[in-house]
């Protein structure tokens, strides 16, 4: 996964910085691509809850109940989950959401 977050993304932006300088400028544009594979295709600030333990499963499975640009307003709500993400996870899952938030 650090591939696809980190080096993957840097090629891809050498390739375009490459087509640019050979074909001229924006007959492609790998860029946009590269920064969602480094976000993990994750809407807004969503990707930093990996870094408060929360596993990018989780996180892409809730990301329809959570703020995507308020990275403290999602962090609050999986602190003290509703019953609505409570119910879009197992037992387990809401275990690991817990041991991650707290």
């Amino acid at each position: 996964m650090r591939g696809a977050e980190y080096t993957f993304p840097q090629l891809l932006r050498a390739i375009n910085d490459v087509v640019d300088a050979v074909v001229g400028e924006g007959i492609a544009n790998y860029r946009v691509y590269a920064a969602e594979l480094q976000n993990l295709f994750l809407p807004g600030e969503l990707r930093a809850l990996d870094e408060f333990g929360v596993p990018t499963p989780l996180i892409n499975r809730l990301s329809s109940y959570l703020p995507i640009d308020d990275i403290e307003a999602s962090r609050r709500q999986l602190a003290n989950p509703s019953q609505q993400i409570r119910n879009a996870l197992s037992a387990f899952e809401i275990e690991l959401l817990m041991r991650g938030m707290g």
